[in-house]
């Protein structure tokens, strides 16, 4: 969810505000970014579950390999 539906619901929040062009595209770039990998070390720091954080974080990475093109290109579209 994390990297398809937020990234889009930001794609029509910037278009409607009236962000186009270049800034629409960063700004959907930085919108599809995979999530912090200190989700790991926070884990770490207070006795968590070190090894699931850092295992949704590499899944995150390799999520957003497919997610982020597409979410990128749609915005270019528009």
């Amino acid at each position: 969810m994390r990297l398809a539906v937020i990234p889009l619901c930001m794609v029509g929040l910037f278009y409607l505000c009236g962000v186009r062009g270049d800034l629409l595209i960063a700004m959907v770039i930085s919108a599809s970014a995979p999530t912090a990998t200190n989700t790991a070390m926070y884990a770490a720091k207070y006795d968590n579950d070190a090894a699931l954080g850092s295992e949704l974080a590499a899944q995150s990475s390799l999520f957003s390999i497919v997610t982020m093109p597409v979410v990128v290109a749609l915005a270019a579209v528009i």
